[in-house]
C-alpha cells in the first residue's frame, strides 16, 4: 500500500475529518483502537477522556490499577473514563486544553472551566499539569486547605487512597 490509500488513523477527535458529528468514534493511542466520545464545534473538537452519566452502570470507586485502563462507555450520560495510560499517550504527543463542563440533566451549569497545557504526566503518580488561564483559583486551581494542596500539579489520587482530611 502506498501513502495515499493507507486509512486515516486520528489520534484524537480534532483529527477525524469524515464524519464530525457528536458522538462516539474510533481514535488510535499508541497504534491501537479506542473508542471516545468526540464533541465538534466551529473552531476547534474535544476528546472527552471522562464524563459522569446519569447512568450507574459503571461505579468510579476503583483502585489505582482499575484507573490505568478504560472503563465505561462513551457517550452522553454515561460513566466513562479515557484511562490514565491511554491520557498519558494522548497528551504526551501535541499541545492539548482541558474544557470541564458541568452539568445535570443535559443544561449546562456554569462556569465552564478551561486550562492551557494540559498533560498527564507518566506513572506511579500521573500527575496532572495545566495552566490556569481564564479562572485562576477555582476547579483544579482550587486550593484545599484541608489537603494543603491543589488538584493542579498533585498526583492522581482515588478514594482509597485519599485521607479522611482529603476527602
Amino acid at each position: 500500500m502506498n501513502e495515499l490509500s493507507e486509512p486515516l488513523r486520528p489520534k484524537d477527535c480534532d483529527e477525524i475529518i469524515d464524519d464530525r458529528t457528536d458522538g462516539p468514534k474510533q481514535i488510535y493511542i499508541n497504534d491501537e483502537p479506542v473508542w471516545v466520545y468526540c464533541q465538534f464545534g466551529i473552531r476547534s473538537s474535544y476528546t472527552v477522556i471522562q464524563s459522569r452519566g446519569s447512568s450507574d452502570e459503571e461505579s468510579f470507586a476503583k483502585s489505582l490499577e482499575e484507573y490505568k485502563k478504560p472503563f465505561g462507555k462513551p457517550g452522553k450520560g454515561n460513566n466513562f473514563w479515557l484511562g490514565l495510560d491511554n491520557m498519558v499517550a494522548l497528551t504526551a504527543n501535541g499541545s492539548y486544553n482541558l474544557l470541564i463542563e458541568l452539568c445535570c440533566g443535559g443544561k449546562l451549569i456554569e462556569p465552564q472551566l478551561f486550562y492551557e497545557n494540559f498533560k498527564i504526566n507518566p506513572g506511579p503518580d500521573y500527575i496532572l499539569s495545566a495552566v490556569a488561564k481564564d479562572r485562576p483559583s477555582i476547579g483544579l486551581d482550587f486550593y484545599n486547605t484541608n489537603s494543603q494542596k491543589k488538584d493542579i500539579n498533585a498526583k492522581f489520587a482515588t478514594y482509597e487512597s485519599m485521607s479522611e482530611d482529603e476527602r
